[in-house]
C-alpha cells in the first residue's frame, strides 16, 4: 500500500523539527488523530484513538480505511 502524498510531504516538512505524523506502521495511511482525557481519572483507561479516514490536508479518502 502506497503512503498518500499529503502524508509523504508532510512528514518530509516535519522531519526538519525531528517530528512525523503518527500513523500505524502495518498501514501507513492510517493516521492517528491525538486525544487526550479531559479529567485525569485513576480509572487505567487511556484516552480513546482516533484514526483519520478521509486525509485532514486534502480531504480525499484514505487508501485502506
Amino acid at each position: 500500500m502506497k503512503t498518500h502524498k499529503c502524508i509523504t510531504q508532510l512528514n518530509k516538512k516535519l522531519k526538519e523539527t525531528n517530528t512525523r505524523l503518527l500513523a500505524n506502521l502495518l498501514h501507513p495511511n492510517h493516521i492517528f488523530v491525538d486525544t487526550e482525557k479531559i479529567r485525569k481519572l485513576r480509572d487505567g483507561k487511556k484516552a480513546t484513538k482516533v484514526v483519520a479516514t478521509y486525509c485532514p490536508f486534502c480531504g480525499e479518502k484514505l487508501e485502506g480505511t
